[in-house]
């Protein structure tokens, strides 16, 4: 992993490491993957850093301290599901006022036959 990260040349990227890694203790791949998750999601659903979201992780490992760290979704505050099928993915929502019926929403997935 080591070798992956000093290839990085987005500072943004790099920062998001560090402060998951404080968190986590170690880049574990669930975890990076869990960062890149993150900034995909935020790509599509045009939210910011530190907006309140609600994420469902479809794995009670790693990726899930991707999204505590850099979106403060945590199972405390609701924005945090865990519903562990022993997949690599997760569906993100914007939150929406009370009353709103309908949130824009993606599910992001690792396909594990392309990572052979």
């Amino acid at each position: 992993m080591d070798e992956i990260i000093k290839q990085i040349k987005y500072p943004k990227l790099l920062l998001q490491i560090e402060r998951v890694v404080s968190f986590h203790g170690y880049l574990a791949t669930g975890a990076f993957i869990g960062i890149q998750m993150f900034n995909i999601a935020q790509a599509v659903l045009g939210f910011q850093e530190g907006e309140r979201i609600c994420v469902t992780c479809e794995t009670s490992n790693c990726i899930p301290d991707a999204f505590q760290i850099l979106a403060g979704a945590t199972i405390g505050n609701n924005g945090m599901r865990i519903v562990d099928f022993g997949k690599m993915a997760v569906v993100v929502n914007q939150q929406v006022p009370t009353g709103v019926m309908s949130a824009r929403g993606i599910r992001i997935y690792l396909d594990p036959a392309k990572t052979e």
